[in-house]
């Protein structure tokens, strides 16, 4: 019996990604945005404070106990859709969190979006989509910007090639940039000519 594809959507376009901002509660739609354009785990995004986004350099950077096996911190440059974002978040005295929602008229931490995020996929009609995918979809759009594979892995926190190239999506628009070798198959008669005439 042939086996059956049961592959997920693992990618999603940037007018997919701005119909789901629209169909999100306010409270977890910059913490798409980080997600969308940066290549940073859930926990990272979520538990992220202050301390950690120096918006004046451009960089996040999280120390080596907030990363994925706790052994090594890593630098995360700000994209300008981000620092967008950034600037634009109200503070707490209270929390140091960036990511806040506002119960009551208090701004409160939040550890957990799940019922959040299934309604803004529903209505976006992006079921199929989790989010973790939009960790493909940042390492695949740096590299679609045209940055090499060492400097997105050193983002993003990838320590060998294979596992970078599962997050490396490479779709039908990369392969209409397909370059050929250029190889002369046509008889220049302009050169014939020359021959005979000698």
């Amino acid at each position: 019996m042939p086996k059956l594809s049961n592959a997920r959507m693992l990618t999603i376009s940037h007018d997919d990604y701005l119909h789901l901002l629209e169909c999100a509660e306010d409270h977890i739609k910059p913490v798409l945005t980080m997600a969308y354009y940066e290549p940073m785990r859930k926990d990272e995004i979520i538990r992220l404070v202050w301390k950690e986004v120096d918006i004046k350099a451009g960089f996040i950077r999280l120390v080596a106990s907030r990363t994925k096996g706790g052994i090594e911190g890593r630098s995360i440059p700000i994209h300008p859709e981000v620092r967008k974002m950034l600037s634009s978040l109200p503070r707490s005295l209270r929390s140091s969190r960036v990511f806040l929602r506002k119960v009551n008229g208090q701004l409160e931490e939040f550890n957990d979006f799940r019922k959040s995020w299934k309604s803004a996929r529903k209505k976006a009609g992006l079921d199929d989509f989790v989010f973790h995918d939009f960790r493909h979809v940042a390492i695949s759009n740096l590299r679609k910007a045209g940055n090499s594979p060492t400097v997105i892995m050193k983002a993003s926190g990838h320590k060998t090639m294979s596992m970078f190239l599962r997050y490396n999506l490479v779709d039908e628009e990369d392969l209409k940039g397909m370059l050929w070798v250029e190889r002369k198959t046509e008889i220049d008669t302009e050169d014939i000519s020359v021959k005979i005439s000698a």
